[in-house]
């Protein structure tokens, strides 16, 4: 009887453990700011069309009843891709986030406009980086600077898949890139008109690690 019922107490046991939930913890930061992404939401899938959901405070932080079993979990926010991983006994899994390549160009232009070339210089491509530093790259704005300074607003208008793309400044020619369209609403006295300037990006991950979409630097702009 004693065999029994230790046997018995062990199994009841391994099947409380294996069905016992707990709660998850982690931060969702954005990959290339290293800020915090507030407001994203985290989700995991508990199978037969059901989930269960949470929040991320305005710190990043995030906590989820998370049950002892594998279980995909999935990270949305608005700008970012979204990211899923799968997991089963992880009590804390930080993530990062990228932002999606509209969301990377509406941040270089912005950056352009605020002339927050620290920002923009963040997301240049490795190979243009090397060709000028930081310094340099603020010299060489100067007469971009006159243009920009008759933008009144922007936005994002299309996203296209470019198979290649030529960038004369490295003489390199890149492929598996997009070119995000942003519209620039351009006043100068009592003309108004809309620019067009292809932003070129890149997915590839950096010396540091960190894969997000890197900026071809153009300043091309068409009418």
């Amino acid at each position: 009887m004693k065999k029994i019922s230790l046997i018995s107490i062990c199994c009841l046991t391994v099947l409380l453990l294996s069905s016992c939930s707990f709660a998850m913890k982690g931060k969702v930061t954005d990959i290339v700011s290293g800020q915090p992404v507030g407001s994203a939401t985290i989700t995991i899938d508990l199978g037969n069309g059901k989930t269960r959901e949470a929040k991320s405070n305005d710190q990043g932080s995030y906590r989820i009843k998370k049950d002892n079993a594998d279980q995909q979990i999935t990270y949305t926010a608005d700008g970012y891709e979204s990211f899923t991983l799968s997991s089963k006994s992880d009590k804390s899994r930080d993530v990062y986030l990228v932002p999606t390549a509209e969301e990377t160009a509406r941040r270089i232009t912005q950056a352009m406009l605020d002339k927050n070339y620290e920002t923009a210089y963040a997301y240049l491509h490795p190979f243009d980086q090397g060709f000028f530093t930081l310094d340099q790259f603020k010299e060489i704005q100067s007469d971009f600077e006159n243009y920009l300074s008759l933008v009144k607003e922007f936005r994002v208008a299309e996203t296209k898949d470019v198979e290649s793309f030529r960038d004369n400044i490295l003489q390199k020619t890149f492929t598996g890139t997009k070119a995000v369209t942003v519209v620039l609403v351009i006043e100068n006295g009592d003309i108004k008109q809309e620019n067009t300037w292809d932003i070129n990006l890149m997915r590839m991950t950096d010396e540091n690690n960190k894969e997000f979409w890197h900026w071809i630097f153009n300043r091309t702009s068409n009418s």
